[in-house]
């Protein structure tokens, strides 16, 4: 399970950028703690506008979870990998 987001401006803002983020991370969370689901695997992905590019990986967990933050602090080292403002 996951979920995409199209956004109206472009972001630059770190802070901005990881409400987004956070905000995405709790809908996947909740979903799954909807259906009883846990997930080991996260991906991440973002695109810039305009075709420039963007980063996507994906990270295994050792254990499964449907943790709002569990997955938020996966997304937000992958974001801070590539990120350089």
């Amino acid at each position: 399970m996951g979920k995409g987001i199209t956004l109206l401006r472009d972001y630059w803002r770190e802070k901005e950028i990881l409400t987004v983020v956070l905000e995405l991370c709790e809908e996947v969370a909740k979903q799954a703690r909807e259906i009883g689901k846990v997930g080991c695997t996260v991906s991440f992905s973002v695109r810039y506008s305009h075709n420039e590019g963007g980063f996507h990986q994906s990270v295994t967990l050792d254990t499964a979870t449907n943790l709002t933050m569990d997955i938020y602090r996966v997304c937000k080292r992958i974001f801070h990998k590539f990120y350089d403002g």
